[in-house]
């Protein structure tokens, strides 16, 4: 099965910011605990903590369907107080294809790499 990377970058709307924590925090606990194919599920803030990347590596396409779909609660709160920007590199498999445009996500394809 091949691996889907996906980054999730929010800017986090002002006053927001607590809120923002709370809400990964919950979505970090539901990972751990629910999630089968998740991989990595990190996140990093910017200096000033106004924008957060959440990067994330899933088992396959059912992988991000899994924790898309025990996060349906969370989600919609964090999307309530950011704007965002989601990207997903993958094959473009025609299921990846229809969630990255059902979701408003922008999808890559792999060209090169080089690991170790």
């Amino acid at each position: 099965m091949a691996l889907i990377h996906a980054d999730a970058i929010y800017t986090i709307n002002p006053g927001k910011l607590d809120e923002f924590k709370a809400l990964v925090a919950e979505s970090m606990r539901i990972v751990r605990e629910q999630d089968t194919r998740t991989l990595r599920y990190d996140f990093f803030f910017n200096e000033d903590e106004t924008v957060c990347t959440a990067r994330e590596i899933y088992d396959g396409f059912e992988g991000l369907v899994e924790s898309m779909t025990h996060n349906a609660e969370v989600f919609p709160k964090l999307f309530a107080i950011t704007t965002y920007r989601f990207l997903i590199y993958g094959e473009p498999t025609p299921e990846l294809r229809a969630f990255a445009s059902q979701y408003g996500c922008e999808l890559h394809t792999h060209f090169m790499s080089r690991e170790r």
